[in-house]
């Protein structure tokens, strides 16, 4: 730590603090274009927010709100060699380096609170990983709000936290210590958890096995968050051993961390991201339907039926939440709906095509059939 009687060695270098704007700043900002977008695909293909989207939006807020702290940091110069910082300069950086962990933290349990939220509502008939899901959440959730509280109590008066020289009294270091390991801990192995046991059960669901495998690797993109916390604990902790050159080596813990906040984010909204599949954009649908009739195809419309009836039954939850159905099941299930579906085979020009050789109905429904009529049953 530098010495209040001696002047900056080079007060010019600006050390890692750089780096650490432009790849914060760009995370943060990437995680808030994703939140919008989830809004806009949940709104536009659901018609409905629910709580985690909301939760999700407040946990970016707050990252925002820690990215904001850490540039002002960043301004008393951050990321310099301790030697190349005033005394004043220092204090100021431990300041607001420790007053950037409260909406880091936050951002991080909340973020994960939204996550859990979505996978209990698409897995929640597992009675056995909805309940494994909330336990894990609230112990995240309590370890890590229990770090804010170590924080903050571990000395007294409070700016005795960030300034050394202050009489204070002060509780034993290692305390906060252990509590970070136990908050990173359980943060690590709820990312890892959060993958697992979704790609166990998806991976077992009677659905194509492309669908199968899109599914898995959009849940399994949590194993970033689960690197990433590993790493941010291990440095987190390893920096508060080293006493030389300590403020400058505890950069890369915050680098770490909120990249570890804007992934959490990110991973979280990816898979309602994946309704976007769902949506017919103007340009599109219309350069489709030019190259129909270009090439002589008639446009039959029957995937927009299709495209309609998923947008207003299932919303952005559908390949999951439908535990590996098939369209024709979840179409022939749905209650009160009966769907007439005619042959797909070609035809001869000029001929009459029979369209009434096959009924779909649902099953609360078996008075639709009539002798000699053969039925056609969902596979």
């Amino acid at each position: 730590m530098a010495d209040s009687d001696n002047a900056p060695v080079n007060p010019d270098d600006l050390g890692r603090g750089p780096m650490v704007m432009g790849v914060t700043w760009t995370f943060s900002i990437l995680s808030i274009i994703v939140v919008a977008v989830r809004f806009w695909v949940r709104i536009t293909v659901a018609n409905i927010l629910s709580v985690e989207d909301w939760l999700m939006l407040f946990a970016g807020m707050l990252n925002l709100a820690c990215n904001s702290i850490v540039s002002v940091a960043y301004r008393w110069g951050m990321g310099k060699h301790d030697r190349d910082l005033t005394f004043d300069q220092l204090i100021n950086v431990l300041k607001w380096t420790w007053i950037q962990t409260v909406p880091g933290i936050l951002s991080s349990v909340i973020a994960r609170v939204s996550i859990a939220i979505l996978l209990v509502r698409i897995f929640g008939t597992k009675t056995w990983l909805k309940w494994f899901l909330i336990v894990v959440t609230i112990l995240q959730a309590v370890s890590n709000i229990a770090i804010i509280i170590a924080m903050w109590t571990q000395a007294s008066p409070v700016e005795a936290v960030w300034n050394p020289v202050i009489p204070a009294r002060r509780s034993d270091p290692r305390l906060l210590e252990y509590f970070g390991y136990v908050g990173g801990s359980f943060f690590a192995l709820g990312d890892l958890t959060y993958v697992l046991l979704p790609v166990v059960i998806v991976w077992r669901l009677n659905m194509q096995f492309r669908r199968k495998v899109g599914l898995c690797v959009l849940l399994a993109l949590s194993l970033f968050t689960f690197a990433i916390s590993i790493v941010k604990t291990t440095l987190a902790q390893g920096d508060q051993q080293q006493g030389d050159d300590a403020v400058y080596n505890a950069t890369m813990g915050i680098v770490f961390g909120l990249m570890e906040q804007s992934f959490v984010i990110m991973m979280g909204c990816a898979p309602p991201l994946r309704s976007m599949t769902k949506l017919k954009l103007a340009s599109t649908l219309s350069f489709t339907t030019s190259l129909k009739r270009l090439i002589g195809r008639p446009d039959t419309g029957e995937e927009g039926d299709s495209h309609r009836l998923s947008r207003h039954s299932h919303g952005p939850y559908y390949e999951l939440g439908m535990a590996g159905q098939t369209q024709s099941q979840v179409h022939a299930g749905a209650k009160g709906s009966s769907l007439d579906n005619t042959d797909s085979h070609s035809v001869d020009a000029g001929k009459i095509r029979r369209t009434d050789q096959y009924l779909v109905s649902s099953d609360e429904r078996n008075d639709t059939w009539r002798p000699g009529m053969p039925v056609a049953n969902a596979i």
